[in-house]
Parts: structure tokens; C-alpha cells; sequence
């Protein structure tokens, strides 16, 4: 019985998609081909991200606004659509591609994309005579903030597999991308006024005052991001229509920096005991004065290096 009932309830969302459904989608006669001439045209302000498409593609990119053979792609703010929608408009001879922001397109190129055969996603370009359905697509995204958080504290992800995870992010039309850059077992942005914070904070095991969770404790392993390098990851991602939104855990949740720093903790009597089992030497002294000057030097760093909205300090214990 319980087989089925499985398989009526398979039969039953055989139907369903997983994606949201556009807001207007008009099939129309006829496909657009791709080939050796296709070009990606577009808006000045758009090379960006027509150089970014024309390796999923296969196009070669060219500044102009209209083309026959080409993907063109076009800021409109006259469109009756939100910032991040678009109008997608497929025919015969070309493919337009419309939006009030450069976020917009963003989309609209990822909607391309999911029309095409997942082959797209190699980033080879795509074999000549591959063709798409005309039709014509207005959508924009439901949700305002659609985002995902990252906790890079507790288990280091370097920058190639961190930007593998920014493209996979994209496709799915996130925008918000949440970085828990600190918490008890590390320490993972460069903070120049203070760089022991990340040279010592952002490795456990071996010589490192911060223990390890996992492994051998004579083994050092970990990392941490320069601001360089978190510069790079932010204009990737910006690119791709994300934004990085950086945050280090205050006051509690800081046992990685209390230990490279043990004198922002509170002077606690030798014989005290914590009722709930919580390890409280990892957690800022919020009466000690000499903490928010180096509060202000790391949020300050942040706040230069970070074009984001918002920076996010944690709040919790």
C-alpha cells in the first residue's frame, strides 16, 4: 500500500516545476539560431555583462544598441517593471534583451540561460545551430532580498571555490550573500590595524591558541581573506548581481579572537562557574572602554571595505 501511494503521489507532481512561473510568457512562431555570427550588442554600461555572457554563449561581444543575428541587450527605464525585472523578447532574427537596471538583465540572461540547454553551464559557448523557442518574457523577482548565509568561521573556503559558489548562487537569482567571517573557532577578514586578528585568529591546531574542532591538534590548518582578495570576491559578485554583506559575531560567539586578544574578556573571579554550561570567557566585556576603540578600528575597516547596506555584528549571547 505504502509503494502505492508513493507512486500516485510521483504521478500526481509529475507536472509541477521547482521554478517560480514568469509573470507573462507569450510563445511565438519560429526559434533563434545560434552561430558563428551571433553577437552579443550592448549598451555601453552593459559591456560588463555582455562580457561575462559571451563565454556561456559562444558570442562576440560589440558596443552598439540594435542588431539583426545578435543578443542584444539594453537598459530601458521606461519599463513598467521593477528594478530587478526584465523583458525578454526572442524572435527569428534576434534576441532582446530589456531591463531597468544592470541587476535586471542579470536576470533576464540567467532566464536565457535555463531556455537553453544545460550545456550552457560548461562556459564553452555553445555549438552553432543551437536554437531557443520564441517568445516573449516579463518577470521580476518576487522577493526584494533573496539571500543565503555562508559560514566561513567554522569550516575556511578559499576564494576559487568561494566564486564557484557565488556563480551557483546566480543562477538561481540570489542577491544577498551573508558571511559569517568570525564566531568561536575563527577569525577569516585581514583587519590592517590589527593584523594578528587573521594571521594567528584565522588557524586552529598546531601553535595557534585557537584549538581545533577536528583533525590532529599538531596539525595547523585554516585561512583567512585579505581585503584585497575580499575586494576581488565583492566585485565578482557584484557583477553577478550579489551583494556581500559581511558579518563578525558580537559580543559572545568570540572565542577566536579572546584568544589572540584574551584581554577584551571580563575579569572573572577564578572560582565562577557557568550555570548553563556555555564557555563564558567567549564573549567581549561590554564594561571594559578599551574594547570599543578596537571595535572601532575593526568596524571601520569593514565599513571602508564593504560597499554593502548593511554590516552585521551577530547580537546573540
Amino acid at each position: 500500500m505504502k509503494s502505492l501511494l508513493t507512486i500516485l503521489a510521483l504521478l500526481l507532481a509529475a507536472g509541477l516545476r521547482a521554478q517560480p512561473a514568469a509573470r507573462s510568457l507569450s510563445p511565438a512562431a519560429g526559434r533563434f539560431v545560434f552561430g558563428p555570427a551571433t553577437t552579443l550588442a550592448a549598451d555601453r554600461e552593459l559591456l560588463p555583462l555582455a562580457r561575462y555572457a559571451a563565454p556561456y554563449l559562444g558570442c562576440r561581444v560589440e558596443e552598439r544598441r540594435t542588431a539583426d543575428g545578435a543578443v542584444v541587450l539594453l537598459l530601458d527605464p521606461t519599463l513598467d517593471l521593477p528594478a530587478e525585472g526584465y523583458a525578454l523578447d526572442i524572435a527569428p532574427e534576434r534576441i532582446l534583451l530589456r531591463a531597468p537596471s544592470p541587476g535586471g538583465v542579470f536576470n533576464g540572461l540567467q532566464q536565457l540561460f535555463r531556455l537553453l540547454p544545460a550545456e550552457v553551464y560548461a562556459c564553452r559557448g555553445l555549438e552553432a545551430g543551437t536554437s531557443v523557442a520564441c517568445c516573449r518574457i516579463d518577470d521580476a523577482p518576487r522577493f526584494a532580498y533573496r539571500g543565503m548565509m555562508l559560514d566561513l568561521a567554522r569550516t575556511w573556503i578559499d576564494a576559487p571555490a568561494l566564486k564557484r559558489y557565488i556563480d551557483l548562487l546566480s543562477y538561481h537569482n540570489i542577491n544577498k550573500l551573508h558571511l559569517h567571517l568570525s564566531d568561536d573557532e575563527g577569525w577569516r577578514i585581514e583587519i590592517r590595524s590589527h593584523p594578528e586578528l587573521a594571521a594567528v585568529g584565522g588557524f586552529r591546531g598546531g601553535d595557534s591558541p585557537v584549538r581545533p574542532v577536528y583533525g590532529k591538534w599538531d596539525e595547523k590548518y585554516g585561512g583567512y581573506f585579505t581585503q584585497d582578495e575580499m575586494r576581488s570576491l565583492i566585485d565578482y559578485a557584484a557583477l553577478r548581481n550579489i551583494e556581500i554583506i559581511p558579518e563578525i559575531d558580537l559580543p559572545g560567539h568570540s572565542r577566536c579572537i579572546a584568544s589572540v586578544r584574551p584581554e577584551i574578556r571580563c575579569n572573572y573571579p577564578p572560582d565562577t562557574v557557568s550555570t548553563n554550561g556555555y564557555d563564558y570567557r567567549s564573549a567581549w566585556c561590554v564594561a571594559r572602554e578599551e574594547n570599543y576603540a578596537l571595535l572601532d578600528d575593526i568596524l571601520g575597516e569593514l565599513c571602508a571595505l564593504f560597499p554593502s547596506e548593511y554590516i552585521h555584528v551577530g547580537g546573540d549571547e
